[in-house]
C-alpha cells in the first residue's frame, strides 16, 4: 500500500474468507463474472471500511486481469490497477433511506447506456 490509498486486493481487510476467495477467483478469471444470473456485486458494512474504495478499484483490477498485462500465475493479491483508468464505472450508494424503487430506477438508468466494451467486455 502506498500509505494513502489502497491499490490492490491485499491492501483491504476482508474479514470473510469466502468473500475474499470469490473476488480472487473473479480476478484470476477462474470464476466467470457475470455468470449464472449474477451481474453485480453488493458491498455491505459499516461506514469507513473501504466499500466504496474497493467498488471503485475492482473494475480496474478486472480490466487489468483481462488485459494480459499481469501474469496471473503470480496471484491477484498484489495485482495493481492500470496506470490510467481503463473503464467508465459508476458507484452508487444504496443506503441512506433509499427505497428499493429508487435503487431499481438507478440500475435501469445505468443499464440504458450504450455499452462500452473493455478488455473484459463488461460494462461497469
Amino acid at each position: 500500500m502506498n500509505g494513502f490509498k489502497p491499490n490492490c486486493i491485499d491492501d483491504f481487510l476482508i474479514s470473510n474468507s469466502e468473500d475474499r476467495r470469490k473476488i480472487e477467483l473473479i480476478l484470476s478469471r477462474q470464476l466467470p463474472f457475470p455468470f449464472g444470473g449474477k451481474s453485480g456485486i453488493l458491498f455491505h458494512g459499516t461506514w469507513g471500511t473501504g466499500k466504496s474504495t474497493l467498488a471503485t478499484l475492482l473494475p480496474e483490477l478486472i480490466e487489468m486481469s483481462f488485459s494480459g498485462e499481469w501474469d496471473l500465475s503470480k496471484g491477484v493479491g498484489q495485482m495493481p490497477p492500470p496506470s490510467t483508468d481503463h473503464c467508465m464505472k459508476e458507484v452508487f450508494r444504496c443506503g441512506g433511506g433509499l427505497s428499493s424503487t429508487a435503487i431499481a430506477q438507478t440500475i435501469q438508468k445505468v443499464n440504458m447506456r450504450l455499452a462500452i466494451w473493455h478488455y473484459s467486455q463488461h460494462d461497469y
